[in-house]
């Protein structure tokens, strides 16, 4: 989805004649255009700054929370995602040198070899211009 058809797409509460009733719709129509927004314009600057989606960079962040590895199944766990589906991300992931895949026994472990690479990823959005925008909201 590109920004110029999230515009058009994602206003339609602002014009009166299409707004929902209640306060109760309002609020929630308001809370999924906002994030929609948020996430289109997020998604657009990960891939033009650092050439990866908002799911590459939430696997990356959590192999560094995590110290640099985790199982694959663990991964899974907290991505909320099925085994095949962090499968085929780990795979574009292994694929562009972000991470590998070992196998340990029956456990197969992602690692972050490139943390010094995997550290400016994971800053990109601190030292974006998005961040400036949410200082004042806390």
């Amino acid at each position: 989805m590109t920004s110029s058809s999230t515009v058009s797409r994602w206003t339609r509460s602002a014009n009166p004649a299409h707004r929902e009733h209640g306060t109760d719709r309002q609020a929630w129509r308001a809370y999924w255009e906002a994030t929609a927004l948020l996430r289109d314009r997020l998604e657009k600057q990960l891939k033009d700054e650092a050439n990866l989606s908002l799911t590459d960079y939430n696997l990356l962040l959590l192999l560094k929370e995590a110290g640099g590895s985790m199982r694959m199944g663990e991964l899974a766990n907290r991505m909320v995602f099925a085994p095949s589906r962090i499968t085929y991300r780990i795979k574009h992931l292994v694929e562009r040198g972000y991470v590998t895949r070992e196998v340990e026994g029956r456990t197969v472990v992602v690692r972050s070899p490139r943390s010094p690479m995997l550290a400016g990823t994971v800053s990109v959005m601190r030292h974006s211009s998005i961040q400036p925008r949410w200082r004042n909201c806390s």
